[in-house]
């Protein structure tokens, strides 16, 4: 949504399950001007509906779990940046507004990694700074623990600024998530801890030091051991 659909966003008090077909609108493929704006007002009415039907409709949360999450996973296959853009702004309008209660949708829409293949394929900077901000906003947000193995996964791209998102993710990962689900990967965070340290990228090193001591905070005696475990110049560079 631009930012004079966000201010002009009426919430949309009821929901019928059949009426579905302005959905398609959001999934047309046209390359002309109008097209957009088609799509525009069907992303805007989801986010009216998510608005005024917050948390409590059983409905409309199955549908988008279901099936509309589908329409919105393949607008990042587009290349337009004004799709990317208004995609990314709606996910983050709807997570903020209906949380858990679209959690699974989430989680499929991460799974298909569509979100990440356009910062991997660095073709465009503005769909790329959304898409980061996008991921972001879902870690903040929602607590999806596959969000944690597909960092790892990510995190020997060869691409800098996937290894500073995957940096940004492992701080908030820290910063934000429950202390049992750190626990239960702790062997990968001090995985991704060897490699980043030592990362070629000055952002990425200087990002997972930052992660390193919030993981002091929240897991003292563990991050003492690992501390030790290091050898002087690095353990310098942490603490410098």
């Amino acid at each position: 949504m631009s930012r004079k659909n966000k201010k002009s966003l009426d919430a949309i008090e009821t929901w019928i399950g059949a009426d579905t077909s302005f959905v398609g609108n959001i999934s047309t493929t046209k390359s002309i001007r109008v097209d957009w704006k088609i799509r525009e007002s069907a992303m805007k009415k989801i986010a009216g509906i998510c608005l005024g039907n917050y948390k409590h409709n059983d409905s409309f949360l199955k549908y988008f779990n279901n099936k509309f999450y589908k329409n919105l996973n393949n607008q990042f296959k587009e290349k337009r940046s004004i799709i990317i853009r208004e995609t990314c702004r709606i996910i983050s309008f709807c997570i903020k507004v209906q949380g858990i209660f679209i959690e699974k949708a989430i989680t499929n829409i991460i799974s298909h990694q569509n979100i990440f293949s356009i910062i991997e394929k660095n073709e465009n900077k503005v769909s790329m700074e959304y898409a980061t901000l996008c991921i972001l906003n879902i870690l903040r947000y929602l607590k999806i623990e596959k969000m944690i193995d597909i960092i790892f996964e990510k995190k020997n791209s060869n691409i800098d600024l996937i290894r500073i998102l995957c940096a940004k993710c492992i701080f908030l990962f820290l910063k934000e998530y429950p202390t049992f689900m750190i626990n239960e990967k702790l062997n990968l965070f001090y995985e991704i801890f060897n490699q980043f340290l030592i990362d070629s990228n000055a952002e990425v090193k200087s990002i997972i030091r930052q992660a390193f001591f919030e993981f002091k905070k929240i897991m003292p005696s563990e991050a003492g051991i690992y501390f030790n475990s290091l050898n002087k110049k690095i353990q310098q560079q942490i603490n410098d």
